[in-house]
This record gives C-alpha cells, sequence and structure tokens, in this order.
C-alpha cells in the first residue's frame, strides 16, 4: 500500500460525521499544554487489550506502545476471551481488529461491546483493520470508535493518533466520570473548567455537555445549548440531538425536517437514518421507512438491530421472501454471538410455516434449542402445530390445541420470549381467547423498546378473530 493510498483513507474518514466518540471532527487541535503531555512516556501506565489473530500485528502494536509508556497489555484471538477481559478490567485502550473470523467480524464485535455495554466508560475503542472499504469502514461508524488505523500504520501514524486520543481523554476524564455517576451539574462545572483551561477543546466539551443534559433530562437546556452553537462544525449530529428533542416534545414534523437535514448534509450519517425511519414507523409510514433503510443498505451492511427492523417492515408490508431472507442473514450473523435471539428463530419457523415449509421450520425449532430451554422449546414447537392449523383453516382443532397449550403455559409458568409472546397473543386473538389476548398484549407494550414491534403487535390485535369459545 503507498502513501497516497493512506492519505485517501484519512480523507475519507475525515468526511463523515464522527469518527470519535465526542465530536467526529477533525483532529487538528494541537495537544494540551500541561507537564501531563510533554513527558517522553506519554502513554506511561497506560494498559491495553488487544484483540487480533495476527501474531506479527499484535507484537508490533505491542512495542510501539510500549516504547510510548503502556505497561500493562492483554491480547486475545477470539470474541469469547476478549469480551471476559472487557468485563472484568478497565482498560485505558482497547483494540479490535476488524478481520476477526469469517462469521463475527469487527463489526459484530463493536456491536456486541457498544449493545451489552461492555467496555469501561474510561476506555478509548480503536479499530484496526486491512480493509480499506468505504463499507467496512462506515458500517463501523454507528457503533463510535475512537479512532481506526489502516494496515499497515507506522510507527509515526499510531503514535500521533494513540497520544492524541490520551490527551482529550485526561483532559476530560473527571467530567466524564461526573456524568457516568449521574453527578450532572458537577460535570457541567468540569466542563467548562476544561473549556476555560483547555479551549481547543470547546468542540469536545460543547457535545458532553449536551449529552450531560440530556442524560439529566434537562431537553429545555440542551435545546437552547444547541440552537445557540449551531455553527459549530458538526451539524449533522446537531441536527440529529434537535430531532430527538423534537420528538420528546411530540413534534413529529419538527423532528423530521431536522432528521432530513442532518441526512441531507451527511449522507453516511447512519443514526440519521435509523432515527428517520424510526419516526416514519411510529407515524405508520412503514413503506417509507423501509425505502429508507434498504437505500442505507446499499451503501453499508446493515448492522444487527438494523436487520432485525428491516425483517420486521418486510413482514408488516407483506413481503414474505424480503423478510425471510432478513431473518435468515440475521440467524447467520448471530448465532456464536452474543447478540443471538431466540426471537429471530420464532418468527423465521412462523414464516417458513406460512411458507407452506413445514419441514423448513422444524429445521429451525432445531437450531432454536440451543437458545432456549426445554419447557419453552416445546412451548415453540405446540404454538406452530398450532399455527399450521389455524392457516389450514381447520379453526376448531386450532382452538382445542391452543386451549391445551395456553393451560400448561399458565399451570406451569413457562416464560415466553418476546416473539413467543406475540406468537401466542395472535392466536389468541384469531381465535377468540380475547382475555388471554389482551393480558399479552398489556405485558408486551410494558417491555418492547423496538417500535416496529409495537405496530406488529398492534397490528396482530386488529386481525380479525374466529367465534369466542373460551376466556382465560
Amino acid at each position: 500500500m503507498n502513501s497516497n493510498d493512506n492519505k485517501e483513507d484519512v480523507s475519507f474518514l475525515e468526511s463523515l460525521p464522527r469518527i470519535d466518540k465526542f465530536t467526529g471532527i477533525r483532529e487538528s487541535e494541537p495537544l494540551p499544554r500541561n507537564n501531563a503531555f510533554k513527558d517522553s512516556l506519554p502513554l506511561q501506565g497506560t494498559t491495553v487489550l488487544i484483540l487480533d489473530r495476527s501474531a506479527p500485528s499484535t507484537k508490533h502494536l505491542k512495542d510501539e506502545l510500549a516504547q510510548m509508556g503502556s505497561t500493562q497489555f492483554d491480547v486475545v484471538n477470539n470474541p469469547n476471551d476478549f469480551f471476559r477481559y472487557v468485563l472484568e478490567r478497565n482498560y485505558d485502550f482497547v483494540f479490535c481488529d476488524y478481520n476477526i473470523d469469517e462469521r463475527r467480524n469487527g463489526a459484530v464485535v463493536m456491536e456486541e461491546l457498544r449493545t451489552k455495554q461492555a467496555a469501561h466508560f474510561g476506555s478509548s475503542i480503536i479499530v484496526v483493520s486491512g480493509d480499506r472499504s468505504s463499507s467496512a469502514l462506515v458500517g463501523m461508524m454507528e457503533f463510535e470508535p475512537e479512532a481506526f488505523l489502516i494496515k499497515p500504520f507506522s510507527a509515526e501514524e499510531l503514535s500521533k493518533r494513540v497520544i492524541r486520543i490520551h490527551a482529550r481523554r485526561m483532559v476530560l476524564k473527571a467530567a466524564l466520570k461526573a456524568k457516568h455517576y449521574k453527578q450532572y451539574d458537577a460535570a457541567l462545572v468540569l466542563c467548562d473548567e476544561v473549556l476555560r483551561d483547555f479551549p481547543q477543546y470547546d468542540k469536545d466539551v460543547f457535545r458532553l455537555k449536551v449529552e450531560v443534559l440530556l442524560q439529566a433530562k434537562r431537553h429545555d437546556e440542551a435545546e437552547a445549548l444547541l440552537k445557540n452553537h449551531t455553527s459549530l462544525q458538526a451539524p449533522g449530529w446537531i441536527d440529529l440531538t434537535l430531532a430527538r428533542l423534537s420528538r420528546i416534545k411530540g413534534d413529529k414534523g419538527e423532528a423530521e425536517s431536522w432528521l432530513r437535514k442532518a441526512i441531507t448534509y451527511a449522507p453516511h450519517f447512519i443514526q440519521a437514518h435509523d432515527e428517520l425511519a424510526d419516526l416514519l414507523i411510529e407515524s405508520s409510514r412503514v413503506e417509507e421507512a423501509l425505502s429508507v433503510l434498504e437505500g442505507l443498505s446499499a451503501v453499508v451492511a446493515p448492522s444487527i438491530k438494523r436487520l432485525r427492523c428491516l425483517s420486521e417492515l418486510a413482514d408488516l408490508q407483506g413481503y414474505d421472501d424480503k423478510k425471510r431472507n432478513y431473518l435468515n442473514r440475521l440467524i447467520d450473523r448471530t448465532v456464536g454471538t452474543t447478540l443471538v435471539s431466540a426471537n429471530d428463530f420464532y418468527r423465521l419457523a412462523q414464516a417458513q410455516i406460512d411458507n407452506q415449509r413445514p419441514d423448513e421450520a422444524y429445521k429451525v425449532l432445531g437450531r432454536m434449542r440451543s437458545v432456549i430451554d426445554a419447557a419453552e422449546a416445546e412451548m415453540a414447537e405446540n404454538l406452530l402445530i398450532v399455527y399450521g392449523h389455524y392457516l389450514n383453516n381447520d379453526v376448531e382443532r386450532a382452538r382445542a390445541d391452543l386451549e391445551v397449550v395456553v393451560k400448561k403455559q399458565i399451570s406451569k409458568g413457562i416464560q415466553l420470549c418476546t416473539e413467543g409472546r406475540i406468537t401466542l397473543m395472535t392466536l389468541c386473538a384469531r381465535l377468540g381467547l380475547l382475555k388471554k389476548a389482551e393480558s399479552l398484549r398489556q405485558q408486551l407494550l410494558k417491555t418492547t423498546a423496538s417500535t416496529a414491534t409495537v405496530l406488529r403487535i398492534h397490528r396482530a390485535m386488529q386481525t380479525p378473530a374466529a367465534p369466542a369459545k373460551a376466556a382465560y
């Protein structure tokens, strides 16, 4: 790889809406002027976790960081050990190689890391990648690594990047800690102190203050701060945050305007696309939401969360082939990770019944047994049998079998995952067990976060029911 290639990568990354955890602004500010960063060992005493299968790459990284003062290194070559270490210890730097294995690349690991909130709030996450494609880099952006390093990287490039990250992290450390422990007034005071002593970090301080106010639910103050700083070089993020505040106020029209402005400014701003799709779903504009997410998927590989949403939107629109495709991709992506979910297996098995392929449905159930207990697996199988009877217009048999399933579920206290409860609710609604259906609906709405899932629940309850016979 020549030097011009590396310059192109840096230029591409700088064009994105954010490349670090705070502002995503180009890292052009000077280092802080204090004794802590004049030391010949600028990373003295820092701890490092490295996830990488390549021994030469790991050695190069360790040697260079040790020369800058890092003293403790943990090196792992698989995601399972990586998560064990992340959960057990606090690190200053966490390096994650993008090309971990065929099934579980760096994007999946980063999504697991962020979804599970596994990393300590003081850790700086840096992705190392030999994949220079724009789709791979953009796909990592939504998981907010602090920086990217493109292999092969020089000692000078590594030094410049990590010293700058560590300097900024040390300057903001006290304010970040106060925010983490919900000491909001203290965090805001500390932000002002940073701004006074290190004015070159004005953009970082601005963003951190907004996040503190949002976390404290001081929405009016956050909105005022945002609108007073629209001249900062982060309009995409500002527009996105103003959209979220508009949604909190219940002004969907204003929220949509802010989101479309954000996307116009930064077409690769993944969070703005997701937020717009969620807003459209909330307004029952499902086809538009599907179009937004499918358009984004043409540019960047969809995350696990986005694949789930796409499968639900395809379901709502009756696009059965698309739904099965998304669910198959979703299961293939999550098996063997901490993000695997019985819900996806439930939905794919039911989709195979819809497609009159019961043998395929039973194969899916067989795979699902690895993620649920035996009692729930048996319940899932029984529910799909009832569903098959219903689709075959054998309503009396379906109702009789469903009554048995409901009694068993109540008597044995069998806990079902979200999709198991949705399937049970849907069958109860369609077969006349209306009291049980309504009870399940109320439970689901209290615990379901996905806007698309909520819409599916409401639509399932609107389906005309067969004549009622029993009530549970």
